[in-house]
């Protein structure tokens, strides 16, 4: 009983030194976990712009191209329209003229 009582009383002095020791660490670590949270929260932030302004770029390039590009479509559609309403005129005026010499 005697041993036991022993194991009991170092226990006893033991935790009473840990436990400011762990409520020290634990009061420290409180301390700190909002700052990591926000640090971890900026990072992943910073992580999903570098991610998004990616995105932005591909997007902006590909519209750039698009651009360049699509104004030679459109020109040459243009100009392939514009020739094929002078054909139809030219066309037009034969089947008008044949139409009267055939009447007349």
């Amino acid at each position: 009983m005697h041993e036991h009582m022993a194991w009991t009383m170092t226990l006893i002095c033991l935790l009473a030194i840990a436990a400011p020791l762990t409520l020290h660490a634990s009061e420290q670590q409180h301390r700190d976990n909002p700052i990591r949270k926000v640090v971890t929260m900026l990072q992943g932030m910073q992580k999903k712009v570098e991610e998004e302004a990616k995105t932005e770029l591909a997007l902006f390039e590909k519209y750039m191209c698009y651009c360049k590009t699509a104004g030679g479509d459109l020109d040459a559609g243009v100009t392939a329209a514009e020739e094929k309403l002078e054909s139809m005129k030219a066309a037009l005026k034969s089947a008008k003229e044949k139409k009267k010499t055939d009447r007349g």
